[in-house]
């Protein structure tokens, strides 16, 4: 483990020398959204995220997201930099989310196992192999890990295969996963399972003119979800103005959530 942690120490050296030199020059996108939802007291409010991208002209790359909290604060939610390595992929620092299996539904809503990563370094492979390394604090300790990611992806034909690994370095603890999905002329299928504490979970799901539906549950509550999504570019595919709604409905409390949202890129 010790090995590991410098590993990880050494990647960010790499990633911060190697980004400063892109720094000059580069290319800045964006994006605002809107999502219109009922909060936990029962009112309907809009939750605000901007996002800015950063490519580099040579290898380097970097992105920030951030948030509007309940008084109106712009607050840095997500962020990340890296560079393109030549046959190796891209290695990237951040807090960038987790490397795992991605679900349909939202995470109030989500029944599979969904290990949490802060900080992280992670390496995006040409091969279909994601890997990440998640730190407690960069600004305390880059050798202190919290969890270790990865998944390993392929195509057989229409089929795709996921499989996914967590190992949390302080409960020493694994959690698994996989999914499998498959897609032809627009239509597509796919359930994603996962095995934690001694029980699985699964969300099964198909889209089919543009909208997704799932259906998710555990080991001890079979079918607690069902719901779905839809987005639309509004003027056509190369529109940089999407439309979208999504619902849940809960099987247990018999409760409907809709939502909508307005993003906008730049």
């Amino acid at each position: 483990m010790k090995i590991l942690s410098l590993i990880a120490a050494g990647a960010i050296v790499a990633v911060a020398a190697c980004t400063a030199e892109e720094a000059a020059a580069a290319d800045l996108t964006g994006s605002i959204e809107l999502d219109v939802a009922e909060n936990a007291a029962g009112k309907t409010a809009a939750t605000k995220t901007f996002g800015m991208g950063v490519t580099g002209v040579g290898l380097g790359f970097a992105g920030i997201e951030l948030d509007a909290d309940a008084n109106n604060n712009v607050i840095i939610d997500e962020w990340h930099v890296g560079f393109a390595t030549p046959g190796l992929g891209d290695l990237s620092l951040g807090k960038q989310g987790n490397v795992w299996l991605g679900v349909t539904s939202a995470a109030a809503y989500n029944t599979t196992a969904d290990p949490a990563m802060a900080e992280s370094i992670k390496l995006i492979t040409p091969i279909g192999v994601t890997f990440a390394m998640g730190m407690q604090d960069i600004g305390t300790d880059l050798t202190d890990l919290t969890n270790i990611q990865g998944t390993y992806g392929m195509e057989l034909g229409a089929v795709s295969l996921l499989g996914a690994l967590d190992y949390n370095t302080d409960t020493k603890k694994y959690v698994v996963g996989s999914r499998v999905g498959t897609e032809i002329a627009g239509y597509g299928t796919g359930v994603a399972m996962t095995y934690a504490s001694s029980a699985w979970a699964y969300e099964a799901d198909a889209t089919a003119m543009g909208i997704t539906a799932y259906l998710n549950g555990a080991q001890d509550n079979t079918f607690q979800n069902f719901g779905g999504k839809w987005e639309k570019a509004v003027g056509g595919d190369t529109s940089d103005v999407t439309l979208g709604t999504a619902m849940n409905y809960d099987l247990d409390a018999k409760t409907l959530s809709p939502s909508a949202s307005l993003s906008f890129a730049f």
